[in-house]
């Protein structure tokens, strides 16, 4: 009636971990996938305005993985705020290299995962 259809080559059943929108999912957690991370972490330190967006696009995907994650991109987000009229402006300074530096850092060292909540405990959203 619906006319559903499955596409078996694009099916995973009864697989102990599936990927998902760049995320690696199991019974246990949540986590970035590797290549993704492996992939942030091989980027060259940025020279454009374009090549810093594209790196902070990239590094907010897994923000929810990175504790402080506000505190460490904002020296980021300070040379990537430009104005159309401003974007010549674009300056990389040591601030903004220990800010990209932690987060390669981070991502390579942190445990990097969420865990599902405890449902025999009271859980509230709020």
């Amino acid at each position: 009636k619906a006319n559903f259809q499955v596409n078996p080559d694009k099916c995973s059943i009864a697989v102990q971990e599936i990927d998902f929108l760049s995320h690696t999912i199991n019974e246990q957690c949540i986590k970035p996938n590797g290549d993704k991370i492996k992939a942030i972490v091989d980027l060259p330190t940025p020279k454009t305005l374009k090549e810093a967006n594209e790196f902070l696009g990239k590094i907010n995907w897994y923000r929810k993985f990175i504790p402080n994650f506000a505190r460490i991109a904002a020296p980021l987000h300070k040379v990537t705020n430009k104005t159309k009229h401003h974007r010549h402006d674009f300056k990389w300074g040591p601030d903004q290299q220990q800010s990209f530096e932690e987060f390669k850092r981070l991502l390579t060292t942190y445990p990097l995962f969420l865990e599902y909540p405890d449902l025999s405990t009271p859980f509230v959203l709020t």
